[in-house]
């Protein structure tokens, strides 16, 4: 018979060995001899730790601390265990007692940071984290992990150097190459982030995630063709991953294939039906080809999804949900952007007339622009009760609008400003009021602004004069216009809120021409004509294949025919102006 020493002895042989099943049945025979035994307890929770059964684990490594109390490893293999279970309160405890017996012990360090990042303590997981690179600034582990804090606390710049220094002390590690990707991209640093995927990639090259996550970034440099190549790469090594199948509805629908960018939203939600920036796409490709009640629904997610999500504001104030609002107080707020404002704002007199008092909470400088309707607007709402709050955008669904009828004239310029600029502006020719720039920072800007130089066709035109309405980004391009000397740019425009000289100045207009920015919402809801020039597939309040607009009477559609086109799309506008400018002139020759 075998003492226990000896059966310590052959489970060790057979652990070295890599005969686990074989090591821990003599370890189980040992404790049977003797039940508290250190090593046997210790190893046999360590070898069901490695075959992945916490559970079990967690039972020999209870016994391995009481039997050897002053052991660091059994108290830090028992923090894995626990940590494995969800138990993280007790796994943190335990990883403590490994330190306190053991204040240097690196790979405890690195444990309890990895339990404090799964309780969401991050900063003291950092803290841990860089305890451990105090201790070993070798292991690329703990800059990984110290990485994937940063990174989930948003401090992306440190994420990104924490990767880089782990794949730095790594050869070959894809997943961190892959995840500094992952915080390129989130920085908006695309064309870094491509080369971090592919350097994953090269060195996994059934990886399918990262060819997933490198068609994203490839779909954000409007690199469509290889971003559609990697997609479908990712499908063939894993043809169940709804990410690869929601990445390439995108590309699909930003190249124009809408059938087929429905299918694979619907693939992707047929995968994983709770996967909401697929249930996202799907909705905005919807409102794209105008199934507005579908679309309407789906848009709602803007509330739930990660990536750009509206926070719903006043949460003591009950969500109106399409209850008889008569002799109520609704608070309708304004949750989006400056256009998206002015867009929707035609909506809030409906809810006036169900007899409701309306009260709209919207930005400090939009609020003299609003007042033109007629409606109490504030950018404070703190000391006013309400019986129920809505968001502006939301109103076209819980009043189950299935078509929308077009309205212009909603929104009035100051009289007084109107007549100042009228002073100020040419008095004769056809006055075009020019825009090309939105936001650059927002992700719905991509390939919709337009460079100054492709309105140069409008500027050699003799009767016309342009009047930059332009503010912000994009001013700086004027310095470079060929015709910079023909445009007339106002400063100090707005200072007392948004628009307000901006409406002054396109009511003195005979025309203006603009990207889709703000201003073309402006521009429709004074009724003044506007003429928008679209990227190929744009945004989904334009529709598709139309040159009139459901939203504005007064707009007119110039669309890409091809992506990134706009040199034909101007040759089209500048063709139209000519003859407007031809028609004003037979009018003028006429005496009319």
């Amino acid at each position: 018979m075998s003492t226990v020493d000896e059966l310590l002895q052959d489970a060790l042989a057979a652990f070295k060995h890599g005969q686990q099943a074989s090591a821990l049945a003599l370890y189980k025979r040992a404790l049977a001899s003797d039940p508290v035994n250190f090593t046997a307890l210790y190893m046999s929770g360590a070898i069901l730790l490695q075959a992945e059964k916490p559970a079990e684990a967690e039972v020999f490594l209870k016994n391995a601390v009481l039997a050897k109390q002053d052991s660091a490893e059994a108290h830090n293999n028992l923090g894995l265990a626990l940590a494995r279970l969800g138990q993280l309160t007790q796994a943190i405890a335990s990883f403590r007692e490994a330190l306190r017996i053991r204040p240097h012990y690196a790979n405890a360090l690195l444990n309890l940071g990895n339990a404090f990042r799964r309780a969401e303590q991050l900063p003291d997981a950092i803290a841990m984290y860089e305890a451990a690179i105090a201790l070993s600034p070798q292991d690329a582990d703990i800059h990984y992990n110290l990485a994937g804090a940063f990174e989930s606390l948003g401090d992306l710049e440190k994420a990104i150097v924490s990767y880089r220094a782990a794949i730095s002390k790594r050869a070959n590690f894809p997943q961190a190459c892959n995840n500094l990707g992952n915080a390129l991209a989130a920085a908006g640093r695309f064309d870094e982030a491509v080369a971090a995927y592919t350097a994953a990639i090269s060195q996994q090259p059934n990886y399918a995630e990262a060819y997933a996550n490198r068609a994203a970034a490839r779909f954000a440099l409007r690199h469509f063709s290889s971003a559609k190549e990697d997609c479908d790469t990712a499908l063939k090594l894993n043809p169940g991953m709804a990410v690869a199948y929601c990445n390439r509805s995108a590309i699909l629908r930003e190249t124009g294939d809408i059938a087929r960018a429905i299918e694979d939203c619907e693939t992707a939600l047929a995968i994983d039906p709770d996967y909401l920036d697929a249930k996202w796409n799907l909705a905005l490709t919807r409102l794209l080809i105008g199934d507005w009640i579908r679309g309407w629904d789906g848009f709602e997610l803007r509330f739930r999804k990660s990536l750009n999500r509206i926070e719903k504001p006043m949460p003591h104030i009950a969500d109106w949900a399409g209850e008889p609002m008569g002799g109520k107080r609704i608070l309708i707020y304004c949750e989006q952007g400056l256009g998206d404002t002015i867009q929707f704002i035609r909506f809030a007199p409906v809810l006036q007339k169900m007899h409701a008092e309306i009260v709209i909470k919207a930005p400090k400088s939009l609020i003299p622009m609003i007042s033109t309707m007629g409606l109490d607007a504030y950018d404070d709402v703190r000391e006013l009760d309400f019986d129920y709050k809505v968001a502006l955008l939301s109103i076209p669904r819980l009043l189950g609008i299935a078509s929308i009828v077009p309205a212009s004239g909603y929104l009035n310029a100051d009289p007084d400003k109107v007549a100042m600029w009228k002073s100020s502006l040419p008095s004769s020719g056809i006055r075009v009021g020019i825009c090309w720039q939105g936001n650059p920072s927002a992700s719905v800007d991509s390939g919709r602004s337009i460079p100054l130089a492709q309105f140069e066709p409008l500027a050699g035109l003799d009767q016309v004069h342009l009047i930059s309405l332009q503010k912000g980004p994009g001013l700086e391009q004027i310095k470079t216009f060929a015709y910079r000397n023909r445009l007339i740019a106002p400063d100090e425009i707005d200072k007392d809120g948004a628009f307000t000289d901006t409406a002054a100045i396109i009511q003195n207009l005979d025309l203006v021409v603009t990207s889709d920015t703000s201003v073309a919402h402006l521009a429709g809801a004074l009724g003044k004509p506007v003429w928008i020039a679209l990227k190929y597939v744009p945004d989904w309040r334009w529709l598709l294949d139309r040159s009139d607009s459901v939203w504005y009477p007064s707009a007119r559609l110039y669309r890409q025919t091809r992506l990134d086109d706009w040199t034909s799309v101007f040759d089209e506008i500048a063709s139209d102006l000519k003859r407007m400018c031809e028609e004003e002139r037979l009018r003028c020759a006429s005496g009319d």
